[in-house]
């Protein structure tokens, strides 16, 4: 959809009666992204973990449980150490498929309400640090940052719904924090992925840091059964200067190797 572009894994039972086809079981969610639209801002949240459950009626509706991420990097107030710790805003998207509803909560702050999340999401600030300007795009970076969103969200669904051979894209810009360089691009990430098989899905990732290129990496993620599956993954560590957009650092290549365990009530 114009809001979710989510990569579904598992089987269901499909039948047809009639003309009509009708689909039972559970999907899992395994990546991909959703974008919170607060008005003119968008925001976008990288997929957690969740499932779809079809209920295996004639309307194809199914029961959403879906969490997605998004790391807010707070505006610094001065004589106010707290206010620059990142703020990692979960949401849950729960209803259904024709009548979706999202919540959202604070990973670590349990004791930030949906108001002060927005605000968060909004202005990078607390409600109460506003004061009297509380225009949406005050600061410069949640207007660019905004409209980068909503082009890459477009492109993705655009690459992914248009006979490209590729399962799933990722495309996520960032702009500068930096005093004086507020608002100015400062990377891009890129991410292509491809299923190989029922078990098997490669991703390769690549990317900017102003115009330098970065070195591409790639993971390759295996799932032995439903609860088990692995990732193996080798890339450089890119780090952009935010003081100079043009300029990377690139620290010596990293291999990882991970297993996951899940498990659903």
């Amino acid at each position: 959809s114009n809001e979710a572009n989510i990569q579904l894994a598992g089987a269901v039972h499909l039948t047809k009666r009639r003309n009509q086809y009708l689909i039972n079981g559970t999907l899992q969610a395994v990546r991909g992204t959703y974008r919170l639209k607060v008005g003119p801002v968008s925001r976008e949240f990288l997929v957690a973990q969740g499932t779809v459950h079809y209920f295996g009626t004639p309307d194809q509706d199914a029961a959403l449980d879906i969490q997605a991420k998004h790391i807010v990097h707070p505006v610094p107030i001065a004589g106010d150490p707290i206010s620059t710790e990142d703020v990692t805003v979960v949401a849950h998207i729960t209803g259904t498929l024709l009548v979706p509803k999202v919540t959202l909560e604070a990973e670590k702050q349990q004791d930030l309400s949906q108001t002060e999340l927005i605000s968060y999401l909004l202005f990078g600030k607390r409600s109460v640090d506003l004061g009297g300007d509380q225009a949406v795009f005050a600061d410069p970076r949640a207007a660019v940052q905004s409209a980068l969103s909503l082009l890459s969200g477009e492109i993705e669904q655009t690459i992914v719904s248009g006979g490209v051979p590729v399962d799933y894209v990722e495309i996520r810009p960032a702009v500068s924090t930096a005093v004086g360089q507020s608002g100015s691009p400062l990377g891009l990430q890129l991410a292509v992925g491809r299923q190989l098989g029922p078990k098997t899905f490669l991703v390769v990732n690549a990317g900017f840091c102003g115009v330098s290129p970065r070195t591409p990496g790639i993971s390759l993620q295996f799932r032995v059964s439903p609860e088990w599956r692995t990732e193996a993954s080798f890339e450089p560590i890119l780090l952009c200067d935010p003081l100079n957009p043009n300029l990377s650092t690139y620290v010596p290549r990293q291999v990882g190797l991970d297993l996951f365990w899940e498990r659903r009530y």
